[in-house]
C-alpha cells in the first residue's frame, strides 16, 4: 500500500493510526520494510514521548523519511499530567523533544487544556515552553470527556455536561463547563469556544487551528483586547 501511495503522489503521507510505535515491534518491521523495497516518500505519524525511549526506532524513522511526528504531550503542567494519569513529567517531555529533533525528524505538539488543574498561566506556559525548544508547529485541543471514558461519567454525575451532540465532542468545541466557569479566569463563549480572562479584563481565546511556531508569539499578542465585545481572533 505504502509502495502504491508513493508512486502516485510526491506528497507527505500519514500513517493513520493513533499511536503508530504502541507496538515497537511492528513499527520496526513496517520501517525496515519500507527500506529495504526501497519506498522513497515522506511521511508522518502520531506517537508518544516514549518513542524517544528507542534510538533504534527514531534512526529507522529518519532513514525511511519520517517528516513530522504528531506526539501528544498533553500538557506540561504536573498536576494536569498526574490526573490524566500520564506516565511521563516535563523533563521525559523535554528529552523527547531534543531527541527526535536530533535525529532530523520535525514535531508537531499536541497539547490538550481545558483540566481543572489548568490555568491562564498554564496556556501561556505552554506556548513559551513549546517556543523555547523549537517544537515546529502546536495544536491546542480542548479536553474532552468522550462516551464511555471515566471522565465523561464524573462529569455526567456532577451535571457539567453542556449537551450530547455526539459530533461536537470532536476536541475542538468546549461541551463541559469548566470548573472556574462563573469566575476568572474561563468563561464560555456560544459558540463553544472556551475564553480565558486574565484579572486585568483581558481575555485570550483558545482555538483549535495548527499554529506555526514562527508565527506564535504575535498570534498570542493579536488575540487580547480590552473587554468582552473585541476581535475574538481566529474561529
Amino acid at each position: 500500500m505504502l509502495l502504491y501511495a508513493a508512486s502516485i503522489s510526491k506528497a507527505t503521507k500519514f500513517i493513520v493510526d493513533d499511536n503508530f510505535t504502541a507496538n515497537k515491534g511492528r513499527a520496526r518491521e513496517i520501517l525496515r520494510g519500507m527500506i529495504a523495497e526501497g519506498i522513497k516518500t515522506r511521511w508522518s505519524a502520531q506517537v508518544r514521548t516514549d518513542v524517544a525511549n528507542d534510538t533504534e526506532l527514531l534512526c529507522l524513522m529518519a532513514e525511511s523519511g519520517c517528516h513530522t511526528l504528531y506526539i501528544g504531550i498533553e500538557s506540561i503542567n504536573p498536576a494536569t499530567l498526574k490526573a490524566y494519569n500520564k506516565k511521563q513529567d516535563r523533563e521525559d517531555i523535554i528529552s523527547c523533544i531534543r531527541t527526535v529533533r536530533d535525529h532530523g525528524i520535525h514535531i508537531h505538539g499536541m497539547f490538550v487544556l481545558g483540566a481543572d488543574t489548568d490555568d491562564v498561566e498554564t496556556i501561556r506556559s505552554t506556548a513559551d515552553f513549546a517556543t523555547s525548544l523549537g517544537i515546529d508547529t502546536i495544536q491546542f485541543l480542548i479536553l474532552t470527556p468522550l462516551p464511555g471514558t471515566p471522565l465523561f461519567h464524573d462529569m455526567m454525575e456532577s451535571g457539567r455536561l453542556l449537551h450530547r451532540t455526539w459530533s461536537k465532542y470532536d476536541v475542538q468545541h468546549a461541551v463541559f463547563t469548566p470548573g472556574s466557569c462563573h469566575r476568572p479566569p474561563f468563561s464560555l463563549r456560544p459558540s463553544g469556544q472556551w475564553v480565558v480572562f486574565t484579572h486585568g479584563g483581558t481575555f485570550l481565546v483558545i482555538w483549535q487551528d495548527v499554529l506555526p511556531l514562527r508565527c506564535n508569539r504575535d498570534l498570542r499578542e493579536n488575540s487580547r483586547c480590552q473587554g468582552p465585545e473585541g476581535d475574538f481572533g481566529p474561529s
